[in-house]
């Protein structure tokens, strides 16, 4: 009977956080896969558009961190079989946890500040047609130059192109 209860104690941490887990892993997965296909389009050339890949870039690293911490915090509660000397009680694990919940809200909100950002340019008649423009401007430099259609396009957009930098954020997630 002992056993059978050891067993379920193991168990229990997979069961509990296996399937947050592997849900963190895949939204990770996939943000990666969304930036590539942002990074081969024409988006960075839009009106924010290389400030919004860059706050892209730092929600996907958020979420892959917070997936790592998740897989971590398991191994915490799970590495007594491993190792003698390990740690049997939750509070590290608990604390990967919060990191990961920290990484994760991180995550979520950089995803937020770049959807509100596009929900108003699309909103604008006036910045789409700022935007056709510039694509329409970085497509046909990348049609006239056969060098340029490898490379990817590195166009400053908005304030950069009038020579000032986005604005940085001063906070950065633990």
């Amino acid at each position: 009977m002992q056993t059978a209860r050891s067993s379920s104690e193991f168990a229990r941490p997979v069961s509990d956080l296996g399937a947050v887990t592997a849900r963190a892993h895949e939204v990770a997965l996939r943000g990666h896969a969304e930036l590539q296909a942002l990074a081969a389009s024409q988006y960075a050339v839009m009106g924010g558009g290389q400030e919004h890949l860059a706050r892209l870039v730092e929600a996907v690293a958020n979420t892959g961190l917070g997936a790592a911490l998740c897989s971590r915090s398991i191994h915490l509660r799970t590495e007594v079989l491993l190792y003698e000397d390990a740690d049997t009680t939750p509070a590290s694990s608990r604390e990967c946890l919060t990191g990961a919940v920290d990484r994760l809200l991180a995550a979520a909100d950089g995803c937020k500040i770049v959807a509100h950002h596009l929900s108003r340019r699309l909103a604008s008649a006036a910045a789409r047609s700022a935007d056709q423009k510039r694509i329409a401007d970085a497509l046909s430099q990348s049609a006239a130059s056969p060098s340029a259609a490898a490379a990817p396009t590195t166009t400053p957009s908005g304030a950069a192109a009038a020579g000032h930098r986005p604005p940085v954020a001063t906070h950065r997630p633990r």
